[in-house]
């Protein structure tokens, strides 16, 4: 028994001590002991769990992608499918869908599409807000258009349920694509919302909430009528599409902002009489005050101005007996504040003080780099079109005086403006449209004041239209004239005064024509209306005296029916 309990005290003993010098893992392998002699303990093995076998690399041909059946035909049409992916028609089965992003919903891959809400463009109203639109479309609450339903697509309905949520019935009414046009100019007042892409210049853009794709610089995401599309599916899925050996794209979108030109055009101007006297007084640039940064924001700001510069010419006068007219040298710089790109030479006072003055106004449009059209040192120059090409898009202007004087018309040899040749015209607006330019053309026509315009403004702006002028302006109207369409295509028979000193009721009132040009396309025109006041600043009418003025246009107008 006593060797039994020494046996087991011993083996106690040897256990104690073996712990005592077993590894301490906080140890390296080889350390110092407090000795400063290097120890050597034994390590303690770890076994490694082996690494599972890798997934294989998803590929196309293991997904299924279902598209939503209300995407616009032309979105779903641009989608990259890779090959090998198969559709599938069942939402719920699918591994990738393609489908309006309502709310937050998020996706790495996505493209914006464009809406616009439309009107006829001869609508007074210029925009509303979406707390309205959307109001009238879930409960019915009647805006400015009363009760009249909104037009569109089952197309465009479907998108914006997902968005909005369903419509009250009666809120909206579905149309054929091409019928929507003419069943808003049918029934005015009315309204639409259509892709970005169908708006066409008889089409009026409204904004909302201030906002409108037509406005240079405007962030597209913060426009209420973007709509994004796009990929859900779960992270795996995004992982091999990032990853994998396919890549599955979608279009950037209907609308691009770098492919937008706005070109501005305006009526008379003559920095003369009571004008030229404030210049004096006030400065050289107060008559550009209130609307000089609309001027600078276009692309292409176009000035038809009627008046040489001319060095010797007399101290400014408002009450001078003879209608000849100059300006001082010194006044050009209001060509430059404003951001004159295109100099219309087309005006009848042009060679008032001879041929020295004209030309060397001439070579100051050439110095600042001016582009003239309409007149020139000779007749050749007087009648070439200018071409011009800005954010993709190619410009053509041409214009000529068809009223004279005789005396004021370029000859051979000789400086002056453009007399009309219309076998000349039809040659340059063909050769134009051949080489891709849109024709912009501007008269220097009969002088009436007359809302309605005179019989042969008629008969020439029409028949400029008909040759293939995409825009047709008049820039010799001091009294702010009717406008039309003919086949689709724009004509303002006159803009009035732009900066000229007339302050009578219908004179001191006048327009400046905002054309939107995209992807070779005239799509819209926005129509700013002025104001004179002191003979010499003109400013943009308040809401009240727009709406009295652009009634006063619009009835007077004659509207072409749309078939």
């Amino acid at each position: 028994m006593k060797r039994q309990s020494l046996i087991l005290a011993v083996l106690i003993m040897f256990f104690l001590f073996t712990s005592c010098t077993q590894q301490n893992p906080n140890l390296n392998n080889s350390e110092l002991s407090e000795t400063g002699q290097q120890t050597t303990e034994t390590s303690l093995s770890v076994s490694v769990i082996p690494s599972p076998t890798p997934k294989p690399k998803m590929k196309a041909s293991d997904l299924r992608i279902w598209e939503d059946p209300d995407l616009p035909r032309e979105f779903i049409g641009s989608v990259s499918i890779p090959d090998g992916m198969k559709k599938e028609y069942k939402q719920d089965k699918a591994d990738i869908l393609l489908k309006v992003m309502a709310g937050d919903q998020p996706s790495s891959i996505q493209s914006e599409w464009v809406y616009v809400l439309v009107v006829p463009f001869p609508t007074i109203m210029d925009g509303l807000t979406l707390k309205e639109l959307k109001k009238f479309w879930m409960d019915g609450i009647k805006t400015s258009f009363g009760s009249q339903p909104i037009l569109m697509t089952e197309e465009t309905r479907s998108i914006f349920e997902e968005i909005w949520g369903k419509p009250r019935m009666g809120s909206v009414k579905i149309m054929d694509e091409d019928m929507i046009l003419k069943e808003a100019w049918d029934k005015m007042p009315s309204w639409a919302i259509i892709p970005f892409g169908q708006l066409e210049p008889r089409w009026k853009v409204l904004s909302i909430d201030g906002l409108s794709p037509l406005d240079k610089g405007m962030d597209i995401q913060k426009y209420p009528l973007t709509v994004n599309f796009g990929i859900q599916a779960n992270a795996d899925v995004f992982e091999a599409i990032d990853e994998g050996d396919f890549a599955l794209t979608l279009p950037s979108g209907n609308f691009n902002p770098d492919h937008l030109t706005n070109v501005m055009l305006t009526g008379t101007t003559a920095m003369v009489r009571y004008l030229a006297l404030r210049m004096e007084e006030e400065g050289v640039l107060y008559p550009s005050e209130k609307i000089g940064e609309l001027l600078r924001s276009a692309d292409i700001t176009h000035i038809s101005n009627e008046v040489s510069f001319y060095d010797q010419c007399p101290p400014a006068n408002p009450v001078r007996r003879e209608m000849r007219f100059c300006s001082a040298p010194e006044y050009f710089d209001l060509l430059e504040d404003i951001g004159t790109d295109v100099i219309e030479l087309t005006g009848n006072h042009i060679l008032d003080w001879g041929y020295d003055p004209f030309l060397y106004t001439i070579k100051q449009y050439d110095k600042n780099g001016m582009k003239y059209y309409g007149g020139g040192i000779n007749l050749d120059d007087a009648k070439k079109p200018l071409l011009m090409e800005n954010n993709g898009n190619k410009i053509g202007f041409i214009g000529c005086s068809p009223s004279g004087p005789e005396n004021v018309w370029a000859t051979k040899d000789l400086p002056g403006s453009a007399k009309c040749d219309w076998k000349y015209i039809q040659g340059q607006i063909d050769q134009m449209l051949e080489d891709g330019y849109l024709p912009i053309f501007t008269f220097q026509h009969i002088e009436a004041d007359l809302v309605k315009p005179h019989s042969s403004q008629r008969i020439d702006f029409q028949a400029v239209s008909d040759m293939g002028a995409v825009i047709v302006s008049g820039s010799q109207a001091h009294f702010p004239q009717a406008m039309t369409f003919k086949n689709g295509k724009f004509i303002h028979y006159g803009l009035g005064n732009t900066f000229f000193d007339q302050m009578d009721e219908y004179h001191r009132s006048g327009f400046m024509d905002e054309q939107v040009i995209y992807e070779g396309r005239h799509i819209s025109t926005r129509l700013y209306t002025i104001i004179l006041e002191d003979h010499a600043q003109p400013r943009l009418m308040t809401d009240e005296e727009r709406e009295s003025f652009l009634t006063a246009i619009f009835e007077a107008s004659e509207w072409e029916k749309i078939p």
